[in-house]
């Protein structure tokens, strides 16, 4: 799964990244108009979707998926590391 924040302010121009997406033959994508967020659910070239995007005229950075963590996820996390435990056994 990739993420991508978008600088984007109405449903136009969700419809123009929508199409120059699609141009290029991609799918299985969605955007979330409440928080700027594109997300491909298959593992996709992030330079080519960037240039793709600001080629359209829009600004447009990968998030990292690990920034999404629920607050359960975050409060292990931190656990394990107040425990010493090797976050990569996790």
């Amino acid at each position: 799964m990739k993420k991508f924040e978008l600088t984007m302010m109405c449903t136009s121009c969700k419809w123009k990244i929508t199409e120059a997406l699609e141009n290029f033959g991609f799918s299985n994508f969605s955007i979330d108009m409440d928080k700027s967020v594109l997300t491909f659910e298959d593992d996709v070239n992030s330079d080519v979707i960037i240039r793709v995007v600001n080629g359209i005229g829009y600004k447009i950075e990968e998030i990292d998926v690990e920034e999404d963590l629920t607050d359960e996820e975050i409060a292990l996390l931190e656990d394990a590391m107040r425990n010493g435990y090797d976050l990569d056994d996790i």
